[in-house]
Order: structure tokens, then C-alpha cells, then sequence
């Protein structure tokens, strides 16, 4: 099973474009993929989404941090990963040393992919996703005990509920917080934030009693919380669709 590294990361608004003009250099050297690694997704946070704990910002916090922008990358990993080495090597790297200083945060969690879509694999995935003009990153925290029921009712509920919305997997950390999971959905421009989380909510609310659609609901204690812990909308990055 491949692992995936799943990389937030904060840059200053002033620093997009020499960012952006880095990330390309740094594609171009094809260093991580001469270690087998791929890159199957690279975004770019839109409308108030923010790097902390990548759900909507409150109005205090849009104005405590009001430039700052976030790119999230998702590398497919060599089946062999010696990440010290890798990201020594890194280190004492001119281009990733130069994208580097572009950075004011970053965050890294391994991850894997534990529900598919029906895509042929990344390949397919990447195609889909490129061409994308919105997608939506959204985020689980599950109750421990609960792990098991989320992922096999999750995966049975998602084939009914792709009505204006595609699928593109969920990943669940193996590193950080382990029983956190990312879900990956390419949707209409026209949804936001808030419409594309009423439309979860319907879509579960819709299976009414049905035993699958009432376990999905007890797995991430919809009744309490809603259908989501966290929802980051997102546009497909420009240093990876325009190199």
C-alpha cells in the first residue's frame, strides 16, 4: 500500500509569485521523483481558508492574519522512504533551499489512502484533478473506536452521494494525529464553503434510517458535530497545472 506525504504550508501574501517561480524551479530539477516520488496533487487555498487548522477563519483571525496564503502538496512516497535522508539531502539542495525561504510554516503528515475512488489509480487521479477548477479538502477527526466503522460505511455510502460532486479517495494520517482523515472532492466552482457543507449535510441526512447511512452517521457523531471537522476549498496549484 503507498504512503503519501500530505505538506501545508504558509506563505506571505508579498511572496506568492517568487513562491510560485521557486516551485517551478524546484519541479523542473525532478529531484523527488528521481527518488520515485510523484507529486498526484498540489493546491492552493481560496477564499478564507487559512494554514492553522485549515477550516474557515472567524472574523478575529482573518484579521489577525490577512496575508497569508496556503499551498498544500500531496507526494506519492517510494515504497522504501528514508525521509532523514531524503530531507537532509534537501537541505544542502540550491532550489529547494530557495523555495524554502519563501515558507513561513509548514506542516508534514504521512498518510494513507484508505478509501478509493473508482479512478484507476493516480494516474487517473491526477488527470482529473489537474483539470479540476475547484476542489474540497475535508477533514474527519473520528472517535477512536470508530475508526473501522467510518472507513467501511464511508466507502459504501460514497458511490450514491456523486451528484454534481467527484470523489478522489480519503487518506488517513499514519503519522500526527492518527485518527485524522482527509477526504478529496472535485466540485462545481459555483459551491463555496458553506454550500458545499450543506450539501454533505444532505446527502447523509438523505439516507434517513438506512442501517449503512445510520452507522456513517454514529462514525463521526453527525448528530453533534455535522458531516465534517473542518472543510479547506481549493484550486488546483499553478506551478503544477502551468510548469
Amino acid at each position: 500500500m503507498a504512503l503519501y506525504l500530505h505538506v501545508r504550508i504558509t506563505v506571505k501574501a508579498d511572496q506568492v509569485a517568487a513562491f510560485i517561480k521557486a516551485a517551478r524551479k524546484f519541479l523542473e530539477t525532478r529531484f523527488l521523483p528521481k527518488q520515485k516520488w510523484e507529486l498526484i496533487a498540489a493546491f492552493q487555498a481560496t477564499g478564507a481558508n487559512y494554514f492553522g487548522d485549515l477550516a474557515e477563519r472567524s472574523n478575529a483571525a482573518r484579521e489577525k492574519h490577512p496575508l497569508e496564503v496556503t499551498f498544500i502538496n500531496v507526494w506519492r512516497m517510494s515504497d522504501i522512504v528514508d525521509l532523514s535522508e531524503i530531507m537532509l539531502e534537501l537541505s544542502e539542495f540550491g532550489p529547494y533551499i530557495d523555495l524554502d525561504a519563501r515558507v513561513t510554516d509548514e506542516s508534514q503528515d504521512v498518510a494513507l489512502r484508505v478509501i478509493d475512488s473508482d479512478s484507476n489509480g493516480d494516474a487517473e487521479l491526477i488527470k482529473k484533478v489537474k483539470a479540476a477548477r475547484c476542489c474540497a479538502m475535508v477533514r474527519h477527526y473520528v472517535d477512536r473506536a470508530n475508526l473501522a466503522e467510518f472507513v467501511v460505511n464511508f466507502g459504501a455510502l460514497v458511490p450514491s452521494w456523486e451528484h454534481g460532486l467527484v470523489y478522489c479517495g480519503t487518506y488517513q494520517n499514519v503519522t500526527g494525529l492518527l485518527n485524522e482523515f482527509w477526504d478529496v472532492w472535485i466540485v462545481e466552482p459555483a459551491l463555496d464553503l458553506a454550500a458545499f457543507r450543506a450539501k454533505l449535510s444532505a446527502l447523509v441526512v438523505a439516507g434517513g434510517k438506512d442501517a449503512v447511512t445510520q452507522a456513517f452517521r454514529h462514525s463521526i457523531d453527525f448528530d453533534k458535530d455535522g458531516p465534517d471537522d473542518g472543510i479547506v476549498m481549493v484550486e488546483p496549484a499553478e506551478y503544477w497545472t502551468k510548469p
